[in-house]
């Protein structure tokens, strides 16, 4: 589930260039809140990601080793 996550993020983001909010992410088919909530807080141990929220809404970005972890994954997918 958590790679399921980065890749929506980075698609959702403009291939890693803008936020994404927590109601982008809840629209994710086939993840729950649960799967959503144990994907970010992995990604932000691992500073795949940011917290970037403000007091309206909740949002996440990919760091440049989030975007570049998420491109091998998709290179990944194509080689297979």
């Amino acid at each position: 589930m958590f790679e399921i996550t980065l890749i929506n993020m980075y698609h959702l983001g403009g291939n890693g260039r803008y936020a994404i909010t927590e109601h982008e992410l809840k629209n994710i088919q086939g993840l729950s809140r649960l799967d959503l909530f144990n994907s970010i807080k992995e990604a932000e141990f691992k500073g795949l990601i940011e917290d970037c929220s403000t007091h309206d809404q909740r949002e996440w970005l990919l760091t440049l080793n989030g975007t570049m972890y998420v491109e091998a994954l998709l290179d990944e997918i194509k080689e297979k």
